[in-house]
């Protein structure tokens, strides 16, 4: 898969640029992982320091120049500025799946921009990578996350209990899987 994401796939939308992500965006990366409201529902503390913060932005730009995931910087297609990411991680060719993430910025949340992003995601998702299909795990109270998941068409698949050690107030917390489903590619091997 290595080739998959050389040159790296830009995707626009009507309000936003998905671009490759860099360490010049360690500064921004860094202020959402340590935002309280992003991470309510993520159940872990924010990062101790900026290095912690590198060595992840790092390891996300290794496994997508090893062709194993990719994310996506979501950039204000007018002013360029740094809104969030998207992600298609825990790839699987072989059964053609992969896992959804994405973050955005708190300030720009219910203006619709994360099914935007998603959307171009979903759809690079299945022409370029051949999936079949795209799972998103969530806390069951993240109540906008599940809407914009039920606004693309996915579907509710399981409710796990005490899926999750929350590392924040060290209470197992739920967890609900939802998929997206293409049309059946076919298989390659």
């Amino acid at each position: 898969h290595i080739a998959m994401f050389t040159p790296f796939p830009l995707l626009t939308t009507s309000r936003l640029r998905l671009r490759a992500p860099t360490l010049a965006d360690l500064a921004d990366f860094h202020r959402h992982e340590c935002d309280p409201q992003i991470n309510l529902h993520l159940g872990r503390p924010p990062p101790p320091d900026l290095d912690v913060t590198r060595a992840k932005l790092t390891g996300i730009l290794d496994s997508i120049a090893a062709g194993k995931s990719i994310m996506w910087i979501l950039g204000d297609l007018a002013t360029g500025a740094y809104l969030g990411s998207a992600c298609l991680w825990q790839w699987d060719p072989l059964n053609a799946r992969a896992e959804l993430g994405y973050v955005l910025d708190p300030s720009r949340w219910g203006q619709g921009l994360v099914p935007e992003a998603v959307a171009a995601v979903l759809r690079f998702g299945c022409e370029h990578m051949g999936l079949h299909a795209v799972e998103a795990w969530t806390h069951p109270d993240n109540h906008a996350s599940l809407r914009v998941l039920e606004k693309l068409e996915f579907r509710k698949e399981a409710h796990f209990k005490e899926r999750n050690l929350n590392l924040v107030t060290h209470a197992w917390d739920d967890a609900v899987v939802y998929t997206h489903l293409f049309p059946a590619p076919r298989h390659r091997g």
